[in-house]
C-alpha cells in the first residue's frame, strides 16, 4: 500500500500535513462527510469536508470513525486567539461587579474584543 498523507490548512501553521491514522471521520450520507484532527505541528483542532468515497478509503488507511458528529464550529477560523484561564478569571471577576451589564456593553461598542 503507498503511503500519504492528508494536506489541510491551519490558520497559525498554514499547510500541515497529517498522516490518515490522526484522521477522524465524521460519515454522513453521499457525496460528503467531514473530517476532525489536530494540526501536527501547534495542536490545534481542524476540520474539513472530504468525499463519502474518499473517507471510506481513508478507513482502510487507518483513520478512525469518530465518537460524535462534526461541529460545523471546526471549519471556523478566528483570528483571535484562544480563550486562555486569564480570559476566563477576568470575566468572572467582571460578572462578580453590580454593573457587569454595562460595562460588558461598554467593552463590546470600544471593540476592544
Amino acid at each position: 500500500m503507498t503511503h500519504f498523507t492528508v494536506t489541510t490548512n491551519c490558520k497559525t501553521c498554514g499547510s500541515v500535513s497529517i498522516e490518515p491514522g490522526n484522521l477522524r471521520l465524521h460519515l454522513e450520507e453521499d457525496p460528503l462527510s467531514y473530517f476532525s484532527t489536530n494540526c501536527s505541528i501547534c495542536g490545534r483542532l481542524l476540520g474539513g469536508k472530504v468525499g463519502t468515497q474518499v473517507a471510506m478509503s481513508l478507513m482502510s488507511r487507518g483513520a478512525s470513525i469518530a465518537d460524535g458528529p462534526f461541529s460545523p464550529e471546526i471549519l471556523e477560523r478566528p483570528d483571535t486567539s484562544p480563550i486562555d484561564p486569564n480570559d476566563v478569571e477576568k470575566f468572572q471577576s467582571l460578572l462578580e461587579t453590580e454593573d457587569w451589564f454595562d460595562q460588558l456593553e461598554q467593552i463590546i461598542n470600544a471593540g476592544d474584543v
